[in-house]
């Protein structure tokens, strides 16, 4: 065989090695996409049963719900409205999602609306986490308080470095303006006045150590 056929033939070879290798690698990239693909199923499946099993428990929860306004309403029928309203504040502070059936219940016996009576709940302070008793009207002001709580400490500590910081903005105001005014004052005096200020000799050392006391003409 002749060189340039076996230079041929190596070409050949190593062509078809690199169509070889390619193919493998498409066939990867395929059954990677394909693994993708059955992982997006699985999981949207999952998602569908996930929002049945919600929908389902919602369901169970709203028909709970109902059989429990109905028997508060049963049993507050049979109540003074005193009585009634020291009974209904108990199950209002025993669980928030209680609330809303207790304001139905007092609204449809008795009429009007349920305000329940304050209540001490511990929560955390947002700066310094420490926990604090406080008392709380309702539900929904327990629940901003939780979020956003700062202790009386921590509040006039807060309070304090307020009024430091105002201070400080004024003394540097202050001290603006007092510059701003020696500066005009200055520019607008005579010149022989001029020579005679603390600014002039000042200016007069500085300038005769930078000549090192020689004539710069």
């Amino acid at each position: 065989m002749k060189r340039d056929d076996t230079l041929k033939v190596d070409a050949d070879i190593m062509h078809g090695i690199q169509v070889a290798d390619c193919l493998d690698k498409l066939v990867l990239i395929q059954n990677n996409i394909a693994e993708r693909k059955n992982d997006i199923v699985e999981r949207k499946n999952d998602i569908a049963e996930r929002k049945c099993e919600l929908n389902r428990l919602t369901q169970n929860k709203k028909q709970q719900q109902e059989q429990v306004n109905i028997a508060v309403q049963a049993r507050l029928s049979t109540m003074k409205i005193v009585d009634g309203s020291n009974w209904l504040n108990i199950i209002y502070w025993k669980d928030a999602d209680l609330a809303t059936t207790v304001r139905i219940a007092f609204t449809q016996v008795f009429g009007g609306g349920f305000t329940p009576t304050l209540q001490n709940k511990e929560v955390k302070c947002k700066i310094c986490l420490a926990e604090v008793v406080v008392p709380c009207n309702s539900w929904s002001d327990y629940k901003s308080k939780v979020k956003g709580y700062i202790c009386r400490d921590c509040l006039v500590k807060q309070r304090e470095q307020k009024e430091q910081k105002e201070k400080e903005q004024h003394r540097l105001s202050q001290e603006r303006q007092e510059k701003k005014d020696i500066i005009f004052n200055l520019r607008t005096m005579p010149y022989d006045e001029y020579l005679y200020t603390e600014h002039w000799r000042e200016f007069r050392k500085v300038a005769l150590k930078n000549a090192k006391n020689k004539c710069q003409l």
